[in-house]
């Protein structure tokens, strides 16, 4: 048996799903198995938080490879300046600016991830399907690096993950039971609001043809309901008031400093909410707080400057596939 690479990352580093995901993979990163130091310590594999970039770059590297040796298929064992760097459009990261925007991930033809474009919605009801508008993106000509903005991206190939980073916010990861399709939902309360559940869910079924009822779901590790304290200005997005607040918020027991009234908000509860009234039926949870375990978990609403974790979600390249 080969002795375990001392800088490679094992399962006590990672949270995975349980029993019934699957065949896809899904996987989420913790603070544990990394090098930065400092407020970032551990596995940040955040670039623009203020950390090394070196730092940062070994950080991903150990990520990466252990996707690659998880099914995941990336040039060069996963670890090409690009995807390391996450600076352009073929890094398999994005900005992710809390808004709805799904983003659709490829291949050049050099076999490097690339951004081939995205979904963007239009407005819906809650729980509903939105139509989606389709816009490709043009790598630019003079090479330079950019991030494409989006919150949530899909890909259709085997082997080909998506990538979301949280400190506090909900990762989603969707995978279809018997098809290579698979997306990655960055969501924290304006999001939701916004749609990017929705719109992952219809842009699966656009690109892959997989029914909402038949995707299985993961939410990872985010900031709980026992610490998620937001003002009653947020309840309204939810179609929430402080008279029927709904099974996503209840009255917070901590005074508040200007003294208005607060409110917890269970950010799982309300995505298992929009999950369900699109049809799916396979929802598992994480159970993971990232505010309380400081241990295994940054968290930007505790400690304010702090590093990032990954949730990956990819469809297992077949054992004969090129890598």
């Amino acid at each position: 048996m080969t002795a375990p690479n001392l800088h490679e990352l094992t399962p006590a580093d990672l949270l995975e799903p349980g029993p019934g995901f699957g065949p896809a993979r899904a996987v989420m990163s913790t603070r544990r198995g990394g090098i930065s130091q400092g407020p970032w310590q551990g596995l940040n594999l955040g670039s623009a938080v203020g950390d090394a970039p070196a730092d940062v770059a070994e950080n991903r590297r150990r990520f990466l490879d252990w996707l690659g040796r998880h099914g995941a298929w990336l040039p060069g064992s996963g670890a090409s300046d690009a995807l390391l760097a996450g600076e352009a459009c073929g890094g398999l990261w994005m900005r992710q600016v809390h808004g709805a925007r799904v983003l659709r991930w490829g291949r050049d033809a050099t076999g490097q991830p690339r951004a081939l474009g995205f979904w963007a919605p239009e407005a819906a009801p809650a729980g509903h399907m939105p139509g989606l508008a389709w816009q490709v993106i043009d790598t630019p000509a003079d090479g330079t690096r950019w991030l494409p903005e989006a919150d949530a991206c899909l890909s259709t190939e085997p082997g080909l993950p998506c990538i979301v980073q949280v400190a506090d916010c909900l990762p989603l990861l969707l995978a279809a039971p018997d098809r290579p399709a698979v997306a990655a939902v960055h969501a924290g309360w304006r999001g939701l609001a916004g749609g990017v559940i929705e719109a992952a869910v219809a842009a699966l079924q656009v690109a892959s043809g997989v029914l909402p009822s038949d995707l299985q779901a993961w939410i990872g590790a985010c900031i709980g309901p026992q610490a998620f304290e937001v003002g009653a200005e947020v309840l309204p997005a939810f179609g929430a008031t402080p008279s029927q607040p709904g099974p996503g918020f209840r009255p917070s027991p901590r005074p508040a400093a200007d003294g208005r009234p607060r409110w917890l908000g269970d950010l799982p509860a309300l995505a298992r909410l929009r999950l369900q009234a699109l049809g799916l039926r396979q929802v598992q949870t994480a159970g993971v707080c990232t505010h309380e375990d400081a241990v295994r978990c940054f968290s930007f609403r505790r400690d304010g400057v702090t590093g990032r974790m990954a949730a990956a979600v990819w469809w297992p390249r077949q054992p004969d596939h090129p890598s």
